[in-house]
C-alpha cells in the first residue's frame, strides 16, 4: 500500500487540506463532519432531529442504488485503478522538479574546485596553483587619511578642516556669482509660454519658492528673461529690502547655520530666528538677520548664467549650473582619504520631484523613490565618498553601461587603469549589486585596475546557458518551497588571459590563468546568487544567524562565507546615506541644482565626521583626555556635538573675516549682523563659545532678556513673590551665573546659602549685586547696557 494511504483514508484531513472542496470551512457553514451533517448539507435536506447516523447511512445507500450512474459503473470492463498508479504521475513530476537543483552546468563551469588543479588527469604545476590562489585572495592597503590630512587633523581645528574642502578662493567665486546673479544682471519679468519648454531652452529662469516640491506646478509663477540695460521693464532679480553684499564670511555664516538646523531637527530653518516658541538660537540670530540669510538662500549661484551655452550647442551640459562645484569637491574628496582594501559602488538618490528636469528616476526599492540618481563609490568600512557621477539620462551621460560607469568612478577616485591591460594585483575588493555584476565587468576590473569583484546576480528563467552566463537559473516557487533554508550549490570557472587582452610585447602570456570565478547559489527566504573571485572555496562549516518565526528566536543555518562578507562590506553607500539623512542640512527649494548642492554639502560634512572619528579611534587614552575633540568620542552625543560645534565655529570664523577693527568693538559689525541689542547667549565658559561670548559682547548678561516672570519661593514658611522684568536663564534671578556659582561654593550650608542668595526684594531691579562688590548695590537699567563684568575690566 502507498505510504500516504492513511492520509487519503481520512476524509477530514482531505477536506481541511483542499480549500477548493465544498465542505471546507472557508466555503461551507457545516458545524461538523459527522455523517448526518455532511449528508444533509450535500443533499440540501433538512436535518432530522434525533436521527442517528445509521439512519442517514441507510438513506444514502438507498439513493446510491437508485442512481442511474451505478449500473454503468459496475459494468465497466476495466477494474478500479490502483493507488500507486494514481500517485505515480505526481511522484514523477515532483522528481523532475527536484532534479532542477542538480541540473548539468553549462560548458566551462564545473561543480568541484579540485578539478581546476588538474588538466587531462595531470596535476598543474605548483607555480600555477600558487598563482591561482594568490589572485583569488585579497590584501590591499590601509584605509584612512593621507599624510597631509593627518597633519591637519593633529591641529584639531574643525574650521580649517572645513576650509580644506571649501577653500576661501572657492567661496569668493560663489560670493561673486551670487552678487552678480541677484543684484547686477538686468532682467525683465515675463510669464508667457509653458514652464517645461522655457526650462529646456535655457531662456527663462524660474525663481522657485519655499514650498515643498512634491506637487510641481505646470506654469511658473514668475520667470525672468535677460534684457539690456535700456529696456523699460528692466529690473534686478532681488526685490524688497536693500541688497546686502555677499562675502565669503556671510557664506560661512549661512553654511554654519545649516548644520545647526540639521542637528537640532528643526523643520524650517526660519525657526532659528523665531521667538514665539523659543526655537531661536541666540548666536544664529546675532550673526546675521533672517533677511540676509534668505537673500543668500534664494540667490545662491555658482556660474555666470549669461555665458552658459544654450541647449543644442556642443558645449551644453545638463549640469552646467552646478558642474564647477561638483568637479571641485570631487577633487577635494578623492585627495584627502586613502582607498582601502574594501570599496563598494551603489546608487544614491537626491530627493526632487519638480518638472524642470526630465532625468528624474523612479527606484521603488530606495527610501527616496523619486529623484536624481547618483552613482557613488564609497569606503565599505566608513561610507566615505570617494567619487560620484550624476545620471542625466541617456543623452546627457557618456555611456551608461556598468563597465563604463565603474571605470569612470575608479578613475575619478585617483585609480588609473593599466594601459596594457595587465594591472598588478592591488588586493582591493569591489562590492556591487546585481546591476553591475557580470563576468565581463569582473574581468575588466581585474585586468585594468587589479581588483577583485563580489556581487549579487539577478536570477532569470533562461535555461539554455553558455560559459559567459551565470550557471544557475531561477527556480519555480513550487520548487523553492521544497528546498530547505541554507541549501547551497557552487560552480567554478577558470579565467585565462586571451591573446586579445594580452600585451603586444607579451603574447606568449596568452592562456595564462588569471583567477578563479565562483558562482554561489544560496537559499535564504529567497534564492540569492553571488558571483565572486574573492573567497573562492568550498563550504567550511560556516553558519549565519537568521530569524525563525516558529521558535521566535535566531537560529544558525549553513551558508557560504561570501554571504557574511558581502553583507558586511556592501553597505558603504547605504551607511553614508543613512548618516546624511539623519543629520541633513538640506533646505526646501524648487531649484534642482540646489538639491544637488545640498547633497554634496551633506557628503562633505559626513566625510569630515569620518576623518574626525578616524583620528579619535587611533588616539591613546591619554591623548584623548587632552584632546579638544574628546566630546566627539561619545557614542550617544558625539555626532550631535560635532555638528553643533562645526556650525558655531563656522559662524565665528565668518564674522572674524568681515568684522571691521577690534573684535570687541560693536561698531565694527558687518551690515548683515543684528542691528539692535545682542540677544543673550549661554555658551559655556570652558567649552566652545560663539563669536559674541568669546569677545565679550554677550558674556555675563545671560539673565538679561525681555519679558516678565514671576517667581515664588518659601522662606521661613512665608510665601514671598519676586517680580522681575527679565527671564531667569540661570539658577537665581538676581545673580549672573559666574557670581552664583562662586557664592554657591563659598556658602556650602543650605541655610546660609538660601539666606544669602535669596534676599528680600521689594522692587524691580536689574543687574548683578555680586559683581559690584564695593558697595553691594544693583546696577540700574540704563547703565546695564554698557556695564561690564568685573572679570572683563
Amino acid at each position: 500500500m502507498p505510504k500516504n494511504i492513511d492520509y487519503f483514508l481520512d476524509p477530514v484531513k482531505l477536506i481541511k487540506h483542499y480549500k477548493s472542496c465544498r465542505l471546507n470551512q472557508s466555503k461551507s457553514k457545516v458545524n461538523g463532519y459527522g455523517l448526518a451533517e455532511v449528508w444533509c448539507f450535500v443533499t440540501e435536506k433538512t436535518k432530522l432531529e434525533g436521527a442517528h447516523n445509521s439512519l442517514v447511512d441507510t438513506f444514502a445507500q438507498c439513493e446510491i442504488l437508485h442512481d442511474d450512474r451505478l449500473l454503468p459503473f459496475l459494468d465497466k470492463p476495466a477494474g478500479i485503478e490502483l493507488m500507486e498508479d494514481i500517485l505515480e504521475p505526481k511522484r514523477k513530476a515532483r522528481q523532475l522538479l527536484m532534479d532542477e537543483t542538480k541540473r548539468d552546468l553549462p560548458i566551462g563551469w564545473v561543480d568541484r574546485c579540485d578539478e581546476y588543479f588538474t588538466v587531462n588527469g595531470q596535476k598543474r604545476t605548483s607555480s600555477e596553483v600558487q598563482q591561482i590562489a594568490l589572485n583569488s585572495s585579497a590584501g590591499g592597503g590601509r584605509r584612512g587619511p593621507n599624510m597631509g590630512m593627518w597633519n591637519l587633523l593633529r591641529q584639531e581645528s574643525l574650521v580649517d578642516l572645513f576650509l580644506n574642502f571649501f577653500k576661501k578662493t572657492f567661496l569668493q567665486i560663489i560670493a561673486r556669482e551670487t552678487n552678480r546673479y541677484g543684484n547686477e544682471d538686468w532682467v525683465k519679468l515675463t510669464s508667457t509660454g509653458g514652464y517645461f519648454n522655457f526650462a529646456q531652452e535655457g531662456v527663462v529662469e524660474d525663481l522657485g519658492d519655499e514650498e515643498e516640491d512634491t506637487e510641481p506646478r505646470s506654469k511658473p509663477k514668475r520667470a525672468f528673461v535677460p534684457c539690456n540695460k535700456d529696456d523699460p521693464d528692466r529690473r534686478k532679480r532681488h526685490s524688497g529690502s536693500k541688497w546686502k553684499d555677499v562675502t565669503p564670511g556671510l557664506l560661512l555664516i549661512c553654511f554654519g547655520s545649516t548644520p545647526v538646523k540639521g542637528a537640532t531637527k528643526i523643520r524650517k530653518i526660519n525657526l532659528l530666528w523665531g521667538e514665539k516658541w523659543q526655537t531661536g538660537i541666540p548666536y544664529v540670530q546675532n550673526s546675521c538677520t533672517m533677511a540676509a540669510f534668505n537673500q543668500v538662500r534664494r540667490n545662491l549661484h555658482f556660474v555666470e548664467t549669461s555665458k552658459l551655452p544654450k541647449k543644442g550647442d556642443r558645449k551644453w551640459s545638463p549640469l552646467q549650473k552646478i558642474q564647477p562645484v561638483l568637479d571641485y569637491l570631487q577633487k577635494q574628496l578623492s585627495s584627502c582619504y586613502n582607498l582601502g582594501d574594501r570599496i563598494s559602488i551603489d546608487e544614491s538618490m537626491i530627493k526632487y520631484c519638480g518638472k524642470y528636469i526630465s532625468w528624474i528616476q523612479y527606484m521603488p526599492k530606495k527610501p527616496i523613490k523619486h529623484g536624481i540618481k547618483v552613482y557613488a563609490l564609497c569606503c565599505a568600512y566608513t561610507g566615505y565618498l570617494y567619487s560620484f557621477e550624476i545620471y542625466t539620462g541617456k543623452e546627457g551621460t557618456e555611456s551608461g553601461t556598468p563597465r563604463e560607469v565603474i571605470g569612470r568612478l575608479l578613475r575619478m577616485a585617483g585609480i588609473l587603469p593599466s594601459p596594457a591591460g595587465a594591472a598588478k594585483m592591488t588586493g582591493t575588493v569591489l562590492y556591487t549589486d546585481n546591476w553591475y555584476t557580470s563576468l565581463d565587468v569582473m574581468q575588466f576590473v581585474y585586468e585594468q585596475f587589479g581588483m577583485l569583484l563580489v556581487g549579487t546576480i539577478s536570477l532569470t528563467a533562461k535555461k539554455s546557458r553558455t560559459a559567459d552566463d551565470y550557471p544557475f537559473h531561477k527556480y519555480k516557487n513550487t520548487l523553492l518551497r521544497r528546498i530547505p533554508r541554507g541549501w547551497t550549490r557552487l560552480a567554478y570557472q577558470t579565467v585565462r588571459k586571451t591573446a586579445k587582452t594580452a600585451a603586444t610585447t607579451a603574447k606568449a602570456a596568452a592562456g595564462k590563468v588569471l583567477y578563479l570565478v565562483q558562482a554561489t547559489l544560496w537559499k535564504d527566504k529567497k534564492m540569492v546568487g553571488f558571483l565572486h573571485n574573492h573567497l573562492v572555496q568550498s563550504e567550511q562549516d560556516h553558519q549565519v544567524k537568521r530569524w525563525d518565526k516558529e521558535s521566535r528566536t535566531k537560529k544558525e543555518i549553513p551558508a557560504h562565507p561570501i554571504v557574511t562578507d558581502y553583507n558586511k562590506y556592501m553597505g558603504g553607500v547605504d551607511a553614508k546615506d543613512r548618516d546624511t539623512a539623519d543629520w541633513s542640512v538640506s533646505l526646501k527649494s524648487n531649484h534642482w541644482y540646489y538639491r544637488i548642492f545640498y547633497w554634496i554639502f551633506d557628503s562633505v560634512i559626513h566625510a569630515m565626521w569620518v576623518l574626525v572619528k578616524t583620528r579619535l579611534e587611533r588616539m591613546t587614552k591619554e591623548d584623548l583626555n587632552r584632546s579638544k575633540w574628546k566630546s566627539f568620542a561619545n557614542k550617544d552625543t558625539g555626532r550631535f556635538e560635532f555638528q553643533m560645534t562645526l556650525g558655531i565655529l563656522l559662524m565665528k570664523r565668518g564674522l572674524e573675516w568681515d568684522w571691521k577693527g577690534d573684535f570687541k568693538d560693536p561698531k565694527g559689525r558687518p551690515e548683515y549682523c543684528r542691528k539692535t541689542q545682542w540677544i543673550p547667549c549661554e555658551c559655556p565658559e570652558n567649552g566652545v563659545q560663539c563669536f559674541f561670548c568669546y569677545y565679550g559682547h554677550t558674556n555675563g548678561i545671560e539673565h538679561q532678556k525681555a519679558g516678565v516672570r514671576k517667581r515664588e519661593y518659601k522662606r521661613n514658611f512665608e510665601v514671598r513673590t519676586h517680580v522681575c522684568d527679565r527671564v531667569d536663564l540661570g539658577r537665581n534671578p538676581q545673580y549672573c551665573n559666574p557670581c552664583y556659582h562662586s557664592l554657591k561654593k563659598k556658602y556650602l550650608g543650605m541655610t546660609s546659602r538660601k539666606r544669602y542668595l535669596h534676599p528680600e526684594c521689594k522692587k524691580t531691579r536689574l543687574g548683578c549685586p555680586g559683581c559690584n562688590r564695593g558697595n553691594g548695590q544693583h546696577v540700574c537699567k540704563s547703565c546695564w547696557k554698557t556695564y561690564k563684568h568685573d572679570d572683563e575690566r
